[in-house]
């Protein structure tokens, strides 16, 4: 599978990286998943109901509250950002 990263994801993953490393590794093991092995069962997938978006979908990211939203198109991930479970639910719930 392709990964794109939109400019959103790219700030919010920079962010929140910014002072935890081990975040940033955590992340970007995901982000590698997604890439070599969308079917990994560590990816813990959920649908998103979405009326705008309706191939949106999150992956946990393990031992966190944060979450990747993203919107699969084809063999395309579009990654639209990376968020606490909080934020999450904000993101979500006019969708």
């Amino acid at each position: 599978m392709l990964v794109d990263k939109t400019k959103p994801y790219l700030s919010s993953k920079r962010k929140l990286v910014k002072n935890n490393s081990e975040l940033k590794e955590q992340i970007d093991l995901v982000e590698e998943l997604l890439e070599l092995n969308h079917l990994d069962t560590s990816l813990d997938f959920k649908k998103i109901v979405c009326k705008k978006d309706k191939s949106r979908k999150s992956v946990k990211i393990p031992n966190t509250q944060y979450r990747i939203l993203l919107s699969q198109e084809d063999d395309i991930f579009m990654l639209i950002c990376v968020c606490s479970h909080d934020r999450y639910q904000i993101r979500n719930k006019n969708c």
